[in-house]
C-alpha cells in the first residue's frame, strides 16, 4: 500500500533539502548545542557542563541554534523559489518566443 503521493514525497525531500542546506550554514558550536539536546537527549543542564558553560548560557546557545537553523531553511525556501520561478519563466519564454 502506498501512503505518500510524489508530490508529498516531493514536498519532503524539498524540506530535507532546506534543513540540509540551513544545518549546514550553522556554526560548529550550535550543530553541538542541537545534537546533544535533540540526538543524545541531553537536559540543557547536561549541553551545559558538557560545553563547559552555564545552564543559563546553554539555555541561550539553544534558543541561538533553533532561531539561525530556522532562518537558515527560510533562507534556502526563498533561494528555492526564487530558482524555481526563473526555471517557469525560462519555460515560458522557450514556449511563447
Amino acid at each position: 500500500m502506498k501512503l505518500t503521493t510524489n508530490d508529498s514525497t516531493n514536498g519532503t525531500d524539498e524540506r530535507n533539502r532546506r534543513f540540509e542546506a540551513a544545518w549546514r550554514e550553522l556554526p560548529a558550536r550550535y550543530r553541538e548545542v542541537i545534537r546533544l539536546h535533540y540526538w543524545e537527549k541531553c537536559s540543557h543542564e547536561e549541553v551545559g557542563h558538557r560545553l563547559g558553560v552555564s545552564l543559563d548560557a546553554a539555555k541561550h546557545l539553544h534558543r541561538r541554534a533553533m532561531r539561525n537553523l530556522a532562518d537558515g531553511a527560510t533562507r534556502a525556501q526563498r533561494a528555492a523559489s526564487k530558482d524555481q520561478f526563473r526555471r517557469l519563466m525560462n519555460i515560458e519564454e522557450e514556449l511563447f518566443h
